[in-house]
């Protein structure tokens, strides 16, 4: 059905899964052949299923409909604020592939893993989770001169790793990059239009990086880059506010400009897949039934996103 590498035990368990549960695309090596293709993930385990958790806030739950709460019913929202958001969607692109995936979230809008680790350490701290995903605020991770907090980032990443860890030693512990926008990069002092989008995430990326290697954590889920690619592609217009170009779509909310929008929250979810899976998003439906076609997202449009998110999965992790 999905590429899966066959060197490890637990991707081969993966690869019955798919025979057994689905039963509308094959399975399929992601390095065949004749191929120059490269393992999605191939520096981490792969993760097929299990209790996980995404931590985060409005960048992880969503802003706005259909995201906010889409699929809401298949996930545990662990506030009780029944909110479905990214994790909904990653949760039904598991169910197209065949995984068997528990999916909760632990979320606040606008709050930082300070808070979390403040607020919220009885529901992260539980030995049931296998994998956990920190959100960090949008701003937190950039350098002070441009408003950000690293050192606060680093030392909530920490500690949350730690507390996580300690409850489930073999926890896997992802970081989830965070994206550039219009707004926010304007107002964190960045050039305007698609340079200060690349500059402000080649910061967010660098302190995603820098903290993953430094801490221990499992890898870091680039769905910032996977953002920044869609722009340098043409396929999203950097520049919402002049109105959006024929033939782009926008990733960011018509709201602010600043959260996902549908087509943002699904290729957050999508870039999710392939790295925590490490199966290759490009099998994903996009017909009657997908969750591409729930959130009105063309064909066409998540063939690209689809595509984006494995070109970024496939990326090796960048030196700082």
């Amino acid at each position: 059905m999905y590429p899966i590498r066959i060197h490890a035990p637990l991707r081969l368990l993966g690869l019955m899964v798919c025979g057994l549960l689905a039963c509308t695309a094959s399975c399929a090596l992601l390095r065949e052949s004749g191929s120059d293709s490269e393992d999605v993930g191939s520096t981490a385990a792969a993760v097929t299923g299990g209790n996980i958790l995404f931590v985060g806030n409005s960048f992880t739950h969503g802003y706005e409909a259909p995201a906010y709460l889409y699929d809401k019913a298949s996930v545990t929202d662990t506030n009780g604020s029944g909110i479905g958001g990214i994790p909904g969607i990653f949760k039904k692109l598991t169910v197209q592939a065949g995984l068997a995936f528990n999916v909760s979230l632990e979320t606040a809008s606008g709050q930082s893993l300070t808070w979390h680790l403040a607020h919220r350490p009885a529901i992260i701290g539980q030995a049931t989770w296998n994998t956990v995903v920190l959100q960090e605020q949008s701003t937190t991770p950039l350098p002070t001169v441009r408003g950000g907090s690293p050192t606060s980032f680093t030392t909530a990443a920490r500690e949350l790793r730690a507390l996580v860890l300690s409850q489930n030693p073999s926890a896997n512990l992802f970081l989830y990059e965070t994206w550039a926008s219009p707004t926010t990069a304007t107002a964190q002092g960045y050039p305007a239009g698609t340079p200060g989008l690349q500059a402000m995430q080649a910061d967010l990326r660098d302190a995603y990086f820098k903290a993953s290697r430094e801490l221990g954590f499992t890898g870091v889920v680039r769905v910032g880059d996977g953002f920044l690619r869609a722009v340098d592609q043409g396929l999203a217009d950097p520049d919402p506010a002049d109105g959006i170009a024929s033939g782009m779509f926008n990733l960011w909310s018509s709201q602010d400009s600043r959260h996902s929008s549908r087509y943002g929250s699904y290729l957050s979810a999508v870039v999710l897949f392939a790295k925590l899976t490490q199966l290759d998003p490009r099998g994903l439906a996009t017909g009657p039934g997908s969750a591409a076609t729930s959130l009105s997202i063309s064909a066409t449009d998540a063939s690209n996103l689809h595509r984006i998110a494995y070109e970024i999965a496939t990326l090796d992790d960048p030196g700082v």
